[in-house]
């Protein structure tokens, strides 16, 4: 079944009927919890994009995607930021703190897309664990991030350009009224990506190898000229505001890390998905987090805490240390991070959007890939358009606390939906359900003792409930590991460590949402409300109407289900699939 407006318009009509009560009601109790078998996602749902994906993509180009767009520009001004604000010379441990809760989640990401190597990412992995309801909240999380995370990056790039030719940072500012901030570089950046993406993601990857390798080099020099002007005793006092400045600089540079998870989403495009998967994922995270400690170490051997500008960060530093002139070499690696950010960032979300039109979640005129381009053609344009106009606009500065959220909330549902599917099948739920439970009342538990208490490191009192919880936490997973028996294992990449790995990437990912302000989780609650109610008026009805025309098209069959999907009956290893 390939998309037509015809079979949209009568998408439309079940929709509208869908909205009488008792109807609204019946779906919702049925479909919320659905899951799609893996037969139907790989084969039968893909069917509705008209064409396939063409498979070019190798693991070096998976991982110059990844290295592209998580080395971005945010370390020549994040660095500087939470240096001065936060952690002082301890901001290497931020960095690391955070990457590590980002390297744990990738080896997560990794086991599921080389399972199901379709363009889903994360919204296939939670919707064939956890149900269609639960897919869809983590998809509308995955979109809202990237299309405000790009239209925030792209909106940096004027800014570094008018440093490069020597001009103050708002020399391209086009500002007609007090209230209105006009970007068009940041408007004309996200359309040149988007018409990239349109024609070839053949084009787009070695266009992409090129300026990645460039920003690396670049990122390089900059460490080594830095260091050469390094002073040992920068980095006195270690700690600026204790252990909490040093978590609370985690969670403000996770946002350094965001992005990886794009990677997972051209698993479709992958000629040897089972190999360069991981080697993508997983290795451009090393990659990354290598690069991000040695330039915060570089920061803060270069300038004292107290003169860190937290504005300008390398800029100002370099012009410390008498080498003015390698400041334009720093707005040169942050237009090259720039770019490379918006065009992978723009790649991963319009492949989200095309696997949910596949399961009409939303329109299913996003699902279309260009039969000769081999693009997702729609969900590409219509991205760009949006980010493009959001860039124009606004610049989003105050949102980075929500896009963190999105992004934890993600990473954290899947390490909880790779301990699901190992261990959780019909027939054996209870003992490992009741060790999850448990697993995550601990780690909540831990977050909020830390967040009412803990404010003084020498006090036991307040100390005392987090030791208690960190306890209850590692019994919880070291009982998992002794009572409860694996019932599946991946044929392909298998995260190691089981139940370890996940439970601390649940942890790690728990403790940074819970740092984060009452504010942004105001605005994340008000999101997610406003995506279940476009769930129940649209989603379920339009999922509704295209599971039954498609399953009045295809013959009935008998599948050999994977665990995570429905009606799974038998968890045997599988075979290959691609």
């Amino acid at each position: 079944m390939s998309f037509s407006w015809k079979e949209y318009s009568q998408e439309l009509k079940a929709v509208v009927r869908g909205w009488w009560p008792t109807t609204l009601v019946k779906r919702l109790a049925i479909r919320s919890f659905h899951r799609p078998s893996f037969d139907e996602v790989v084969n039968e749902k893909r069917s509705s994009s008209a064409a396939e994906m063409k498979r070019t993509l190798t693991g070096l180009d998976l991982l110059m995607f990844g290295v592209g767009i998580i080395l971005g520009a945010g370390v020549f001004v994040i660095t500087a930021q939470v240096a001065k604000n936060n952690a002082g010379p301890a901001t290497i441990i931020s960095y690391a703190i955070a990457g590590i809760s980002a390297l744990l989640s990738s080896f997560c990401y990794a086991e599921y897309a080389v399972d199901y190597p379709i363009a889903g990412g994360a919204f296939t992995f939670i919707s064939l664990t956890y149900g269609e309801l639960c897919g869809w909240i983590t998809v509308a999380n995955l979109i809202l991030e990237y299309v405000l995370a790009n239209a925030a990056v792209a909106r940096s790039f004027s800014g570094y350009f008018a440093n490069l030719i020597g001009k103050d940072s708002g020399f391209f500012a086009v500002t007609p009224n007090d209230s209105l901030n006009l970007d068009f570089w940041a408007f004309g950046l996200v359309l040149a990506a988007t018409a990239l993406l349109c024609y070839s993601t053949r084009e787009s990857s070695t266009f992409n190898l090129v300026v990645t390798v460039l920003h690396l080099v670049v990122v390089a020099f900059i460490i080594i000229a830095g260091l050469c002007k390094a002073n040992a005793s920068n980095m006195q006092p270690f700690l600026l505001d204790g252990p909490r400045g040093v978590f609370d600089g985690a969670a403000l540079v996770f946002f350094s890390y965001i992005g990886f998870d794009a990677v997972a989403t051209t698993a479709e495009e992958c000629k040897e998905p089972s190999k360069a998967l991981p080697i993508g994922i997983v290795g451009s995270l090393v990659v990354v987090t290598t690069f991000y400690i040695l330039a915060s170490l570089t920061l803060t051997l270069m300038v004292p805490v107290q003169d860190i500008d937290a504005s300008a960060g390398f800029s100002a530093a370099f012009t410390y240390v008498g080498l003015d002139w390698a400041k334009y070499i720093v707005a040169l690696g942050a237009l090259l991070g720039i770019v490379t950010g918006v065009l992978v960032g723009s790649l991963g979300v319009a492949r989200l959007l095309t696997t949910v039109g596949r399961d009409h979640m939303l329109p299913s005129f996003f699902a279309y890939v260009h039969p000769t381009l081999g693009t997702p053609l729609v969900s590409t344009l219509v991205l760009g358009v949006v980010t493009a106009i959001i860039a124009l606009f606004t610049a989003f500065g105050d949102l980075v606390n929500l896009v963190s959220i999105c992004t934890l909330f993600v990473f954290w549902s899947v390490a909880n939906g790779t301990l699901s599917r190992r261990y959780i099948v019909p027939g054996h739920w209870i003992l490992p359900t009741l060790h999850q439970i448990w697993i995550l009342i601990s780690v909540i538990g831990f977050t909020v003792s830390y967040q009412l208490g803990a404010q003084h490191v020498g006090d036991l009192v307040e100390w005392l409930p987090m030791a208690v919880f960190l306890i209850s936490w590692f019994i919880a997973t070291l009982s998992m590991n002794i009572l409860c028996r694996q019932q599946y294992t991946p044929s392909g990449f298998a995260v190691p460590l089981m139940p370890w790995l996940p439970s601390v990437s649940i942890i790690l990912n728990t403790f940074l949402l819970g740092t984060i302000p009452a504010e942004a989780w105001i605005e994340f609650a008000i999101f997610v409300a406003v995506m279940i109610a476009f769930y129940a008026l649209y989603s379920v009805h339009a999922a509704t109407h295209a599971d039954a025309t498609r399953a009045a098209l295809l013959p009935s069959k008998t599948v050999q289900e994977k665990p995570g999907s429905a009606g799974s009956v038998e968890m045997t290893k599988p075979t290959a699939h691609a």
